[in-house]
């Protein structure tokens, strides 16, 4: 057993294909196999199971692929150390869906750090499955999503059957977001359900696409309006809210959009929903097993120390 032979496994359960993880690890792939094979021989198990997009872990695999990149993780400190190099530099890798509330976090302790020799990296995600799978496989240090209060058992069950551990930041209420040519911008100071049949809702996702985002499930809050539009675009939802009677609707959870909202489209107003049947709310994962480092420690402070109001 031998640690190269650790992140050849972790290359593949990145990558999902064994050409892919041959490619980027500047080996053929024969000898890829060959070499995860015999590791799977020593351990005992199979580590992957092929299926019709790749490969995937098995289940015996995925623990313990967590086992070996929590290792990689310390060889990597042992490294720096060796390196003369402060521990806490390890790399930041943060996965998100859609969050610009973590985006200033993030710049803050990127400044900080600039001059330090710290990989940064902020991906962001289309789907809450997206950002799961970026921290399964250890392509990111922890995750930070929100999911509304009607998936969140689902949400959950998924997570802890990886394996993950779930730290809610906050919950928070629906809010509706109109523009200056929305009827209601000059009229309201709270809207309620019945107000959005006269409206064209905008939402950001979709429920066939990521269920566990989905703001605005029709089949479960039994609510009807004018018009539908879902998008995963930021820019062109505000545009639509700006330049058209449409109304969005977004969780109140804290920081959200608010000072991304403020800085490019002052004119929205962000105006309560009393009545809506829902809740959202929004939380950051990682695998159970893994230690965070200091860097992305100090990335979950600054991100919970905080709560920005509508």
């Amino acid at each position: 057993m031998k640690l190269e032979q650790f992140e050849q496994v972790l290359e593949v359960a990145k990558t999902g294909t064994f050409s892919k993880a041959a490619k980027n690890l500047y080996m053929s792939q024969p000898n890829l196999s060959l070499s995860i094979k015999q590791l799977e021989q020593e351990l005992g198990c199979a580590l992957f199971v092929r299926t019709s997009g790749g490969v995937a872990p098995t289940e015996k695999g995925k623990e313990l692929i967590e086992h070996m990149a929590a290792i990689q993780n310390q060889y990597d400190l042992l490294r720096m150390y060796g390196a003369n190099q402060e521990p806490s530099r390890l790399p930041l890798r943060i996965a998100t869906v859609n969050l610009n509330r973590c985006i200033s976090y993030f710049l803050h302790v990127a400044k900080k750090y600039m001059t330090s020799p710290v990989n940064f990296s902020y991906i962001n995600c289309v789907t809450v499955d997206d950002a799961i799978h970026r921290v399964e496989t250890s392509q990111a240090d922890l995750a930070v999503f929100g999911f509304m209060e009607h998936y969140r058992k689902s949400t959950l069950a998924k997570i802890e059957s990886l394996n993950m551990q779930y730290t809610r930041i906050a919950q928070s209420a629906v809010v509706a977001m109109i523009g200056p040519q929305n009827a209601y911008y000059e009229t309201k100071s709270t809207l309620s359900v019945q107000d959005l049949v006269s409206q064209t809702v905008l939402t950001h996702s979709n429920m066939a696409l990521d269920p566990a985002s989905a703001m605005f499930d029709f089949h479960y809050s039994g609510i009807t309006c004018r018009g539908r539009f879902t998008t995963n675009n930021n820019y062109l939802f505000y545009e639509l809210i700006q330049e058209t009677d449409a109304l969005g609707l977004v969780s109140n959870a804290p920081g959200n959009r608010r000072s991304y909202q403020q800085k490019y489209w002052p004119d929205i107003r962000c105006i309560p929903l009393t009545d809506y049947p829902n809740s959202g709310e929004f939380g950051w994962i990682k695998l159970r097993r893994m230690p965070l480092s200091e860097i992305a420690q100090e990335f979950i402070r600054e991100l919970t120390s905080e709560h920005d109001e509508c």
